[in-house]
């Protein structure tokens, strides 16, 4: 299904695509509900914000210490990074759409897409991925998908990083086949 779910996103706010994204001058977007707010560059960093408390640690040098949701698959001793602040292997791309951010890194018959996008109803950040193969032969790879939570506002979670009191649960949802965190 290459529908993107009911989400919401910047009304009138133009489609671009940015080819090669540069880490030096990233360009961004911004996706949010009335209660939760994902800025995300065309080079694969971003943050998210629920009500006031960050869901994801902020970092103010992306070239030094990127923060976001980081996607790396990985086959035969190739790496290809859907962020191209991680480097690694292929050409990137970055489309910034009305209700979802797309961002793809190709390596010879190999491409790996990340989705981004805010559900309209709920405090959700929406991601998907898809690894498509477009070689005559089958591979088989892994894919590692990180980010780094936070759940507190900036000014505590920066005054005492290590006693940020922070445990999640995940919970596997067979039926939507995604992973709740």
């Amino acid at each position: 299904n290459d529908e993107p779910p009911k989400t919401r996103g910047r009304s009138g706010a133009q489609e671009r695509v940015i080819k090669n994204p540069s880490v030096l001058s990233p360009e961004a977007a911004v996706y949010s509900n009335s209660r939760l707010a994902v800025c995300i560059t065309d080079c694969g960093t971003g943050h998210t914000v629920a009500e006031g408390i960050d869901v994801t640690v902020r970092s103010n040098d992306i070239l030094a210490r990127p923060s976001g949701v980081f996607a790396v698959f990985s086959h035969n001793g190739n790496r290809l990074s859907v962020s191209k602040v991680l480097g690694g292997a292929g050409e990137h791309t970055a489309e910034f759409t009305e209700k979802q951010a797309i961002h793809t890194v190709t390596h010879k018959k190999i491409s790996v897409t990340m989705k981004t996008s805010v559900d309209a109803d709920s405090n959700c950040e929406l991601r998907s991925f898809i690894v498509e193969n477009k070689s005559k032969k089958e591979i088989s790879g892994k894919l590692t998908v990180y980010f780094e939570p936070c759940l507190e506002k900036t000014e505590d979670f920066s005054a005492h990083r290590a006693y940020s009191k922070l445990f999640l649960v995940d919970k596997r949802d067979d039926k939507n086949g995604c992973t709740v965190f």
